[in-house]
């Protein structure tokens, strides 16, 4: 069985693939280990930290998002140790699920899916809860589009000396987050998202301070996989053979070096200043069409462009019109937001004034459908 017909993807992830990125995949399978591979592998890591911005240990490890996050968690934090997360959607509602999984003692600073954190929230929390050594908060929701402040979190927590976790999945490559300069201590993301390569690969900053931390613990870390000083270990006794105890993803590696030469090509303050240009015209588009953009326009991430789904209509109505008719794949709400909210990613290749302008016109032709575009 074959994927017969093909969408742009304009969701929030995975987004569409450049041809020469895409064209490694193809490329003959090596070894996972050896000299040869081992240079190229570490070249990544180095574009990578390039990316992340920072000079910490930086860990390719196989697998999504949440195996990050997970693997991040189950590091820092032990169980019935404190906690504390952000929860500003669905992604940081699940960060809250995994601690819990874990056995740890959350402490949830409950913003509300409709706002982001202020720094102020983040210090009562901390003075609040002295015995918690580790924040958790994401960058970019992609459930709401909005992004939290996570230069202003970061100082609150170096002045309470606590570690400082971020989920940047959905933003790093696409928003500025300068790992070293604002402090934070792990920071997760993914190959599918602003990195521009294909799904399978996570990637994890560890500053020393986190290491630090970890292996200050009164409890050994569990397990291997999502084990971060295990994947430390490995880096630092193979570097120049296998820096790490698996069999790596050779395919998504080489994919990941392409995308990543592609992304350092163009410049990183290019690239935040595209997606935030692109980001606003998104939501002035819908606004002009007579929908809601979710949230404020300064809260807005630039990465996912999200709005409210008209009275008597649910998500799934706009979705499957636009691609139907027009060959667009966009995506509904997620979690809460299930039927209420279009979310529209607008990352990597997608964020381009030519990939927009259909989604708009899609969205237009939907709205006329409908009887409900706003006279000019």
């Amino acid at each position: 069985m074959s994927i017969k017909k093909r969408y742009d993807l304009m969701i929030p992830g995975p987004v569409s693939v450049e041809d020469e990125v895409l064209a490694e995949m193809a490329q003959p399978i090596v070894a996972h280990y050896g000299r040869e591979w081992s240079d190229l592998f570490n070249e990544t890591v180095e574009m990578a930290k390039q990316v992340f911005q920072t000079q910490s240990d930086l860990f390719i490890m196989v697998g999504s998002g949440h195996y990050g996050v997970e693997a991040a968690l189950n590091s820092l934090v032990e169980p019935g140790e404190d906690v504390i997360l952000v929860e500003t959607g669905h992604f940081g509602h699940r960060a809250v699920e995994l601690a819990n999984s874990h056995l740890a003692k959350t402490h949830v600073i409950d913003v509300g899916w409709d706002d982001t954190v202020k720094p102020e929230q983040v210090a009562e929390a901390l003075k609040a809860h002295p015995a918690a050594k580790v924040l958790a908060i994401v960058q970019n929701e992609t459930s709401t589009g909005l992004a939290n402040p996570i230069r202003e979190v970061a100082q609150i927590c170096s002045e309470h000396d606590v570690i400082l976790m971020v989920d940047g999945v959905s933003s790093v490559g696409g928003m500025d987050l300068k790992v070293d300069e604002w402090g934070v201590d792990v920071c997760v993301t993914a190959s599918q998202k602003c990195l521009e390569a294909p799904p399978g690969l996570v990637l994890v900053s560890v500053s020393q301070k986190a290491v630090d931390h970890m292996r200050a613990r009164k409890t050994p870390i569990a397990g291997w996989a999502m084990n971060l000083l295990k994947w430390k270990e490995a880096a630092d006794e193979g570097r120049f053979f296998q820096p790490y105890y698996i069999t790596m993803a050779v395919s998504n590696v080489l994919a990941l070096h392409k995308s990543l030469e592609l992304i350092l090509a163009e410049g990183l303050a290019s690239r935040f200043a595209r997606h935030q240009e692109v980001g606003a015209a998104f939501r002035d588009g819908v606004r002009k069409l007579g929908l809601e953009p979710y949230g404020s326009d300064e809260q807005a991430s630039g990465i996912v462009g999200v709005f409210r789904v008209p009275e008597g209509y649910v998500d799934t109505d706009i979705v499957s019109f636009v691609k139907e008719n027009h060959g667009i794949q966009i995506a509904g709400g997620l979690s809460r937001l299930t039927g209420k909210t279009v979310r529209v990613g607008h990352m990597g290749p997608g964020a381009r004034m030519d990939k927009i302008v259909p989604v708009l016109d899609a969205l237009e032709h939907w709205l006329s459908s409908e009887g409900l575009l706003r006279k000019k």
